[in-house]
């Protein structure tokens, strides 16, 4: 099966193709564009794959998509919020693109594929119209490349964000062939006030903190930190709890055996 998977998310889009499992080509927005972080649909890094692989559109067989940002033309909402942003976009907004996750959670739904114009955008795009578009959980895919490429029967998964399909964190456990999810499924989409806070949130304010920008900036800090001291540990420990749910210590006993 030939995959196309892209990521349209608010910052660092990217494309890939697959020949079922082989990773034939993987591209970043950014490196067409030449502006560090492109975010939305990758269009660029999508014809880019293909051109690598040597494919048309047509030649797809499947796409795996996040719940990223699309053109408002994809995006099904009812009447009343349709003719609000009709409105918005008339006062001079810029309210081109719309994300999937962000209409789950308002919508109170996890079933991203009602509202998103499957066809039309298949049609659009020149892609048959007859493949399937499949909607990847967030968290689930930050966490399975990691996964993918070891040889373990048992594995913790553990995926911190500072937020993704409405959640900040994941908690999936392999053990005999299966993968069970324990937190951060598809169900939080439809949450209209969650819990958003991990590790990786700490690290975004961490980041700002030393002068850098949040969301953007982490990975010079993660690169400074190697040359640096923990001398503020302790300091921080007293102002920052970890509390961990009965069904998460029990996963990591279960992953520890």
């Amino acid at each position: 099966m030939r995959i196309l998977a892209f990521h349209s998310g608010p910052h660092d889009s990217a494309a890939a193709i697959f020949e079922d499992y082989d990773c034939i080509a993987a591209v970043q927005e950014e490196r067409l564009t030449r502006e560090k972080g492109s975010g939305g649909l990758p269009w660029l890094a999508i014809d880019e794959v293909l051109k690598i692989a040597g494919w048309s559109r047509l030649d797809v067989d499947a796409i795996a998509t996040t719940r990223g940002l699309f053109p408002i033309g994809y995006v099904r909402d009812n009447l009343g919020q349709e003719l609000y942003y009709v409105l918005r976009r008339a006062l001079g907004e810029d309210l081109s693109e719309r994300e999937l996750a962000v209409l789950c959670q308002r919508r109170g739904t996890a079933d991203t594929a009602a509202l998103f114009k499957s066809e039309q955008f298949l049609r659009d795009q020149a892609f048959r119209p007859d493949i399937p578009i499949y909607f990847a959980n967030h968290h689930e895919a930050h966490g399975l490349p990691a996964l993918f490429y070891t040889d373990w029967d048992n594995a913790l998964i553990y995926t911190g964000d500072g937020v993704g399909d409405n959640v900040s964190y994941g908690i999936r456990l392999l053990q005999t062939g299966r993968l069970e999810c324990f937190y951060g499924d598809d169900r939080w989409l439809a949450i209209a006030h969650p819990h958003r806070n991990s590790i990786a949130m700490a690290y975004s304010f961490a980041t700002e903190a030393c002068g850098f920008r949040r969301g953007r900036h982490e990975g010079k800090l993660t690169g400074l930190a190697a040359h640096g001291s923990p001398t503020l540990a302790g300091a921080i420990s007293r102002i920052i709890t970890w509390t961990m749910p009965a069904s998460s210590r029990r996963i990591l006993l279960l992953g520890a055996r």
